[in-house]
């Protein structure tokens, strides 16, 4: 099958007016050797797509398509292509591609490759600089090791947010825990789209797990998602001291690094303990530390970013065969929902991910 002629997609056209999505269409970028051409069934909200969109990350000239957590339908493949045929339904992540040359990407680390390229917003420097465009659209052309197969058995509709909410979680969970969390502890900062994944994720993999929030309204969600303890920090008394020197694991999936004084949380680590940070907050924000914050219990302080091509599969499987499903709410694609669906994202109004459904009939019919 050839490419389609345009790309039809809902987006904003500059980013002055990026509250107001619009209907918009664009050429495709060049189709490479080892690309593969999804048609759009379905796509996750993430709060990435927020900060991107309204130029909290960085600004940006012209229009801009978001969506990193597409779920669709294999259309046309690469003649490099070997693990993906015609009419396999697949998923596709924040990012589409990578120099696969690198350490990095020899190694099951290519999301960390220094030539990595995101899903949207960014200069595709295989396809003459073309910047990325993403998944509320008709179609997506991603590299063939950042498509993922969706196992037979896992709802559609859940799918889309596993392909980066869930696995911006599970990645340093599962390498932090070496894949088996019996007897260890964990802390979840953050009981959100990415919190209320990573609760069940280290609950799955057998670690004790510890909710963090700043109040109680999240209390009776965090327990039934299967956490075994809770703690409002801004209400319980004396948690610092209760928990003292007992996580092995703490995962922050905040989304914002103000009015959270982090601090407290490494008085909570075990020795060598790890904090991760998986939360992507506005530029402007910063986390700050005392160097005997990480001193005095050897703890260590680390970042994540995505996760590997191995290490979706595995969630995938872990994830059909588990039943461990992210938490959603449908919206039917069109330019008023996408609207909406932003609103309150930016409110925090949403339990816990919202996925654009009917895409592939929206755009059908445009």
């Amino acid at each position: 099958m050839s490419l389609p002629n345009t790309i039809k997609a809902i987006g904003a056209k500059d980013v002055e007016s990026w509250e107001n999505p619009v209907d918009l269409e664009f050429k495709p970028r060049k189709f490479n050797q080892d690309d593969v051409l999804v048609k759009i069934q379905s796509c996750g909200v993430c709060g990435s797509d927020l900060h991107a969109v309204s130029g909290a990350w960085a600004s940006y000239e012209g229009h801009q398509v978001v969506g990193h957590e597409v779920v669709g339908k294999v259309e046309k493949v690469g003649p490099n292509v070997t693990e993906f045929k015609v009419g396999d339904i697949v998923g596709v992540g924040a990012a589409i591609g990578s120099c696969g040359e690198c350490k990095s990407c020899k190694n099951n680390n290519e999301q960390y490759c220094a030539k990595l390229i995101h899903t949207y917003a960014m200069p595709h420097w295989k396809s003459d600089n073309w910047v990325t465009q993403g998944g509320y659209a008709s179609h997506i052309i991603a590299e063939e090791n950042f498509v993922f197969h969706i196992p037979k058995n896992l709802p559609l509709d859940v799918a889309g947010p596993l392909m980066c909410g869930g696995l911006t979680v599970f990645s340093p969970l599962w390498r932090s825990l070496n894949g088996d969390g019996k007897g260890k502890t964990v802390g979840i900062i953050g009981i959100g789209g990415l919190g209320h994944l990573a609760i069940k994720f280290a609950k799955a993999l057998g670690a004790k797990v510890v909710a963090f929030s700043r109040s109680n309204s999240k209390r009776d969600d965090a327990l039934e998602l299967g956490a075994d303890e809770y703690v409002a920090t801004g209400i319980d008394v004396d948690w610092t001291s209760k928990y003292e020197r007992e996580f092995d694991v703490i995962l922050n999936c905040a989304s914002s690094f103000t009015d959270i004084k982090y601090e407290n949380f490494f008085k909570l680590m075990d020795v060598q303990g790890n904090f991760i940070t998986v939360g992507a907050p506005p530029s402007d924000e910063s986390l700050k530390l005392h160097a005997f914050q990480l001193l005095l219990s050897g703890a260590s302080m680390s970042g994540s970013l995505i996760g590997s091509k191995k290490e979706c599969s595995i969630m995938l499987d872990l994830c059909a065969k588990e039943k461990i499903y992210p938490v959603i709410e449908k919206l039917p694609m069109s330019v008023e929902n996408v609207k909406n669906a932003w609103s309150r994202v930016g409110k925090s109004d949403v339990r816990y991910r919202f996925v654009l459904t009917d895409i592939e009939e929206y755009f059908e019919n445009k």
